[in-house]
Order: structure tokens, then C-alpha cells, then sequence
């Protein structure tokens, strides 16, 4: 069943139900099928992570690229591999009327909290090699990421060069935040397009946004705390970069702090 089932990325259960019908004149339960991949093929059951069409197919070996022309350019400059810290920016605006989070329950499942549509403008930078650092910009303009680079900056006293690994929105890109980054000794990686994947402070967010929705928050300045103090005790683990760390670090440096 194994070799049948790899021929294809995922299945809904109902699908391999009718597979065996198909292929061994079996008729067994959605929970018995269930059991079987769960725990005699060790199969994950999980959320399709969604992949834009428009994402290149060499994805990754363009983000390891460009990863290895900036350690290079910093090595160049006669830098170690210890004074280069390496992290991940991202935005995101998580809001009270999130529901993202599955609960086990007997009847219907409810939880009372405010349904107004507030939401807070978050932004963060996931250090892998640093400190992670996050902050609340009122908007997402170049002139706010790049006070955002420099509390960044202010984080790594003892760096003498930041790598930052971000997306292709328009004021990552914007000339005046290079010329900040530059000046602050930031050297911007951008991702390849359509890729968030490879940007783990994309988990960071979600695990946040489940927090939220399972939480009653009365106000705007609860839901920063309550972002801030989700922040603080997630972006301390590297669990959310396992396989990028294990994808790219080894082709980039010799880290030895993972």
C-alpha cells in the first residue's frame, strides 16, 4: 500500500478507502483506513501547505545562492562566522477574529471573547544566530522597516554584520531601506518569489494566531501583549527552523551553535 500511496503527494482518507476497494476488494471504515496510515505507515495527516504555481522550481537553490554571496562578501571583508548574525523579517497583522485553532470537544465547541475587528500591525525578525527582536510599526512603510533595522542593530552590540532574510514586498525593496541596511552593516537577502515557505518566521505567526483565537482578549493593548509574550517564548526555539537550518546552514557556514 506504501509504494501505491507515495505515487501521489496527499489523499483525503475517503480517497484511500476507495483505492483499497479498487485495488484489494476490501471495504473497510474511514477510521479503520485512518489507523492504518496513521499508525502502521507512520503518515502525517496535516493541512496541504499551499505552494504558489508562480514559485520557481529552483526555489531553494536560488535562496542558497544568494545566502552564500552574502557570507562570502562579509568573509571577504575578513569577518567570522561568529560575528555574523542570521535571522528572518517578516510583518504580519494578527486580529481578534482569528479562528485557527482546532479544540477536542463533546458538543459545540465555543469560546466568549470580543468579536470587534481590531488587529495589530506586528513585525519581527527570528534570529537563528542572534537575538530575535519584535516590535509593533504603525504602518509598513520603508521609513518603519528601517527603524525596525535599526532596533535590530541596537539587539547585536557584539555582531559586526547582520544577515536579514525577507520578502519581495515593496519597502523590503525599497532603495532608501538598502541604503539604511547598508549603513547598519545589514545585508538584505531576499527571498525568490512566491517562497514563503522558506521564511520559518511564517510559523512563528501562525503558532501566534492560534494563541489568539483561543484566548478572550478585551482590547488592542491586551492583543500586543498577549502577541509580545507569544513572541517572546517562541522565538527563543530553532524547532521553527529545523529544516531550514538543516537545508541551508550546512552549505552557507560551519555553524556549530545548533
Amino acid at each position: 500500500m506504501k509504494s501505491l500511496l507515495e505515487t501521489r503527494d496527499h489523499r483525503e482518507t475517503k480517497a484511500v478507502r476507495d483505492l483499497i476497494v479498487e485495488h484489494w476488494g476490501i471495504t473497510l471504515s474511514l477510521s479503520r483506513v485512518w489507523r492504518i496510515l496513521r499508525h502502521r505507515l507512520k503518515m502525517q495527516y496535516s493541512k496541504p501547505y499551499p505552494h504558489d504555481l508562480r514559485r520557481p522550481a529552483d526555489a531553494e537553490a536560488q535562496l542558497e545562492e544568494r545566502l552564500i554571496d552574502a557570507f562570502n562578501t562579509l568573509m571577504d571583508r575578513g569577518l567570522a562566522e561568529s560575528e555574523i548574525a542570521l535571522g528572518f523579517l517578516d510583518e504580519a497583522s494578527p486580529q481578534l477574529t482569528a479562528n485557527t485553532a482546532r479544540v477536542w470537544h463533546f458538543e459545540k465547541a465555543v469560546i466568549h471573547k470580543n468579536t470587534a475587528k481590531l488587529k495589530a500591525n506586528a513585525i519581527g525578525f527570528y534570529a537563528i544566530v542572534g537575538h530575535s527582536v519584535q516590535g509593533f510599526p504603525e504602518h509598513s512603510t520603508h521609513d518603519a522597516i528601517a527603524q525596525f533595522l535599526r532596533d535590530i542593530r541596537a539587539a547585536h552590540p557584539d555582531f559586526r554584520a547582520i544577515i536579514v532574510v525577507l520578502d519581495n514586498f515593496s519597502s523590503h525593496r525599497a532603495a532608501a531601506l538598502k541604503e539604511v541596511a547598508d549603513g547598519l552593516d545589514i545585508s538584505l537577502v531576499y527571498l525568490p518569489p512566491y517562497s514563503p515557505d522558506l521564511n520559518p518566521i511564517e510559523f512563528i505567526w501562525k503558532s501566534i494566531k492560534r494563541v489568539i483565537s483561543l484566548n478572550s482578549i478585551p482590547s488592542l493593548g491586551e492583543l500586543k501583549r498577549c502577541i509580545t509574550g507569544s513572541w517572546d517564548e517562541l522565538a527563543i526555539r530553532h524547532s521553527f527552523a529545523k529544516h531550514w537550518i538543516e537545508q541551508f546552514v550546512p552549505s552557507i557556514v560551519a555553524y556549530r551553535y545548533f
